[in-house]
C-alpha cells in the first residue's frame, strides 16, 4: 500500500491564485492594441418653451449598449428629438450616415392616470434588436396608460 501524499491548505489556494491570474492574462496575449475614436457628438439641447421639454434634431443621452447589425450600430438617446422624448438612430460603423429612424412623439399629462402618456413611448433605454428591416426596443414611460411601451 502506497501513502497518499497532500500538499498543504496554503499551497493548493496558492496554486489555484496563480491558476486564476495566468487565466486572466492569456487573453492579452492574443489580442492587439484596440484603437477607440469617437465616431459622432450630439448637438447640444434647447428648451423649448412650447412644451418645458428640451430637443434637438438627433436626441441626446444615449444610454443603452448599441447593437451592431452588419457595418451599422443601433441604439437609442433618452431625451430630446424634435418632441424631447428620445429618439432610436443608426449610424454606420465608421461614422458616416447618422440618421434617426423615430423621434418619439411628445408625452402629456394624463390627469386621470397620473401618468407622461403619448402614442409611441418616451425614453428609451433598452438595447435594441435588429432582425431583418424591423428595430425592436423598450421605452420606460409613455404609451397609452405611461408605463412604458414595446
Amino acid at each position: 500500500m502506497k501513502a497518499r501524499i497532500t500538499p498543504p491548505a496554503r499551497t493548493l489556494q496558492f496554486l489555484k491564485s496563480m491558476l486564476v491570474q495566468v487565466c486572466a492574462f492569456l487573453p492579452a496575449l492574443f489580442v492587439s492594441a484596440q484603437v477607440v475614436n469617437q465616431i459622432k457628438s450630439f448637438p447640444a439641447v434647447a428648451l423649448d418653451p412650447s412644451t418645458g421639454f428640451y430637443t434637438n434634431s438627433d436626441g441626446a443621452y444615449p444610454r443603452a449598449p448599441l447593437t451592431l447589425a452588419g457595418a451599422t450600430l443601433y441604439g437609442a438617446a433618452i431625451v430630446a428629438g424634435s418632441s424631447g422624448s428620445g429618439t432610436i438612430f443608426k449610424i454606420n460603423t465608421d461614422g458616416s450616415g447618422f440618421a434617426v429612424l423615430r423621434s418619439l412623439a411628445a408625452v402629456t399629462d394624463n390627469s386621470a392616470t397620473q401618468q407622461l402618456t403619448n402614442s409611441d413611448g418616451a425614453q428609451p433605454q433598452s438595447r435594441l434588436l435588429v432582425a431583418g428591416d424591423t428595430v425592436y426596443g423598450t421605452a420606460l414611460y409613455g404609451g397609452a396608460l405611461g408605463n412604458g411601451t414595446l
